[in-house]
């Protein structure tokens, strides 16, 4: 896992590459990316109830929530749950929604990546990669 800056958000690796990737063209790319930091900014300073437009939970998922980004070019989540009694967010997975719902094997994926990154974290703590 990579340490935000302020310690609060961590970013797994698989995320990041996923970011990175998320759309062929790097001004666009660039821009998504802008969108998520402000709101992961915004995560580190009023945590996941700062509000349905920019995080959402995920219904019938017990620790998993979204951050939403809109783009012209769909809709950017990551998907995050909560750790060490709710201070430390940790965001595992990444999806572009094109359409108006993610098919059900898009949510247990994310639910997958998120429960082996809080477990993980649980274990080895923040001084360790994910």
């Amino acid at each position: 896992m990579l340490r935000d800056a302020d310690g609060a958000v961590l970013v797994s690796d698989a995320f990041e590459v996923w970011l990175w990737h998320c759309h062929p063209e790097k001004g666009e790319r660039t821009r998504i990316i802008a969108r998520f930091r402000h709101v992961f900014a915004l995560l580190r300073a009023f945590g996941p109830a700062i509000g349905t437009s920019h995080v959402d939970r995920i219904e019938g998922e017990e620790n998993i929530r979204e951050v939403r980004v809109g783009h012209r070019t769909g809709a950017y989540r990551a998907f995050f749950g909560l750790a060490a009694r709710g201070s430390v967010l940790l965001v595992a997975h990444g999806e572009v929604k094109k359409c108006d719902r993610f098919a059900p094997a898009v949510y247990r994926l994310a639910a997958e990546r998120v429960a082996e990154a809080v477990e993980r974290y649980a274990r080895e703590g923040s001084d360790r990669d994910a």
